[in-house]
């Protein structure tokens, strides 16, 4: 019943907080207990609790490093004010992005590195746009990427997609520690390539952690939707992918728009979890590929996704574990069991905690 389900969720809260104990207990220096004249020894530990966190240094640096994605706020105003309530749009420049990334990089990786259609790290997919995110199956799994596959993919209008540039470039490595080191959590980039004059090239979707768009060379049309119940979404309940494509007028799913802009090279564009986004590299209205300098150049963009949700150490997430040691059977059932009533699957038990918590 529910006390049995709260009960354990205490328990992994319990055994959460003594693996915190331990961890801080084997790298802290020993404490001895100062007899009531060690005044020295007084005086020395209000030093040690005054003085400033280990870590405040790399926070701070990590802080200027993070900075071209915050729109000129401060740290503390854009996690005050945007992380995980509200889009921003920043523009930190199209010298900082090529700096970051160029697209003549992916080449590079395919031939230095075994990168593999639909595999684990270092995966590429090629997406048919506005499909929902399904994988054009032209495009086998396991097979080796090859070095001109944007060229192909362009060619054949496809999106180009690849994961874990972390990984495999240095510059999005160094900036993806600074961003780790930011916000305490795991971060991965892909990286998504278009053809330009695509009237949808990503039907309106949703993910279980914020991102931060980095658009590198070419143009793409975002629009960015509040969705219409908070914001706490599991990755199991994320909508708009594995093929299901959704309208950006359905008013059950999201609110209006709160951002439509075109990024250029070097503009930043911060989307928080659970937040409908939808792109286009062709103009609503006349069907124009994006006007500009760039004007006809493939869309190239970086997603810099962080993780918060990804960590398994959410409450959401202990309650699921909770729902669904409830809903398992027990190890040993009784020779003859008593007739219950059916058990909800914990894929149901989990929507329910959700949507509870939203």
């Amino acid at each position: 019943d529910f006390r049995i389900a709260i009960d354990r969720l205490a328990r992994h809260i319990a055994a959460a907080l003594l693996a915190g104990l331990a961890c801080y207990s084997w790298q802290a220096e020993p404490f001895v207990w100062p007899s009531p004249a060690s005044s020295e020894h007084v005086a020395s530990l209000a030093d040690r609790l005054s003085a400033e966190s280990p870590a405040a240094e790399e926070s701070a640096a990590a802080c200027d490093a993070v900075r071209p994605l915050l729109g000129g706020l401060s740290c503390r105003s854009f996690l005050s004010d945007h992380w995980e309530v509200a889009p921003l749009l920043s523009r930190p420049g199209a010298a900082w992005a090529r700096a970051l990334f160029s697209l003549r990089d992916v080449e590079r990786m395919a031939r230095l590195w075994p990168l593999r259609f639909l595999r684990n790290h270092g995966t590429a997919v090629v997406h048919t746009p506005g499909s929902g995110f399904l994988a054009d199956p032209r495009w086998e799994r396991g097979a080796a990427v090859p070095p001109d596959i944007v060229e192909v993919a362009l060619a054949a209008e496809r999106t180009f997609v690849l994961h874990n540039l972390e990984v495999y470039s240095p510059p999005v490595a160094a900036f993806t520690r600074s961003v780790v080191a930011f916000f305490h959590a795991y971060t991965q980039v892909n990286l998504y390539v278009s053809p330009a004059g695509l009237e949808v090239a990503t039907s309106p979707h949703q993910d279980a952690h914020s991102v931060f768009i980095v658009q590198a060379r070419g143009c793409k049309r975002w629009s960015v939707h509040p969705p219409a119940r908070g914001n706490w979404t599991l990755r199991s309940l994320q909508r708009g992918k594995a093929g299901e494509v959704l309208s950006p007028s359905d008013g059950s799913l999201m609110q209006p728009p709160s951002i439509e802009a075109t990024l250029t090279p070097g503009d930043v564009l911060y989307v928080p979890r659970a937040f409908f986004h939808a792109t286009a590299t062709a103009d609503a209205a006349t069907g124009d590929s994006c006007g500009g300098a760039d004007a006809g150049d493939p869309s190239a963009a970086l997603t810099i996704s962080v993780l918060s949700e990804d960590v398994f150490a959410t409450w959401l997430y202990l309650l699921g574990e909770a729902l669904d040691e409830l809903a398992a059977p027990p190890p040993n059932p009784p020779p003859n069991p008593p007739t219950a009533p059916p058990t909800a699957p914990p894929a149901e038990l989990r929507g329910a905690a959700a949507r509870l918590v939203s």
